[in-house]
């Protein structure tokens, strides 16, 4: 969904080029196969033609906590209060610290190639369209490269926006996962707020091995 054209919302558009998962608690992250295509226009395709998409990811709250949280690509507008970068990324932290940790393990599983489309050939076109194929309606091949390039990237995107709440969590099953997902993922820059993060230390056993490649990382 593009809403670069709308009114701007200091909590959700921050680009004019900006894709947004909406997924729900209670479902399956990775439903929905246009789901899918979106993550890989905005990912992989825009990179590629040099006019890159920001994506980000939104679900709602708890009934007791009304409203939304979303994983940002970047700063929000609501971030930008403080003209200093560590603020700013302490203001993303904090916000994103809301986003419930229930859907890592979906979202950590998601495979653009297992997703459902309620039209048939809405499925083969997207495949073949992520593998690349000349003809959208030949059968698609059930494993690609290009399919594991948007789960890799997808799953290390998350694991940037919740890394962070899973250590204050003591979640350390989760940390680890998700550091795996950030040595998979393809990123060449990950960011983290890690300021009074007193937990830090008996999870680095399981963050190090994710900043492998030229990765850099401002505490």
């Amino acid at each position: 969904m593009r809403h670069g054209k709308s009114e701007p919302d200091p909590t959700l558009a921050h680009a004019t080029r900006d894709e947004i998962t909406v997924c729900e608690p209670s479902r399956r992250f990775d439903q929905r196969i246009w789901c899918g295509f979106e993550i890989y226009t905005s990912l992989i395709k825009s990179t590629a033609e040099e006019a890159r998409y920001l994506y980000d990811i939104y679900t709602s709250l708890s009934c007791k906590s009304p409203g939304a949280v979303g994983l940002t690509d970047g700063l929000a507008i609501v971030d930008l209060s403080t003209p200093f970068e560590a603020g700013q990324l302490r203001r993303k932290c904090q916000r994103e610290h809301l986003f419930p940790v229930t859907l890592a393990e979906t979202i950590l599983r998601t495979r653009v190639q297992d997703a459902e489309a309620s039209v048939a050939s809405d499925k083969r076109h997207i495949l073949n369209s992520i593998a690349g194929a000349q003809d959208l309606d030949e059968q698609p091949l059930e494993n690609h490269e290009n399919y594991e390039r948007v789960n890799h990237l997808l799953r290390g995107r998350f694991a940037v926006g919740v890394w962070r709440a899973a250590v204050d969590a003591r979640n350390y099953a989760l940390c680890q996962k998700l550091s795996a997902a950030l040595c998979e993922s393809g990123l060449d820059e990950i960011k983290f707020e890690l300021a009074e993060c007193g937990r830090l230390t008996h999870h680095m056993g399981c963050f190090t091995p994710a900043l492998c490649g030229n990765i850099e990382v401002r505490a």
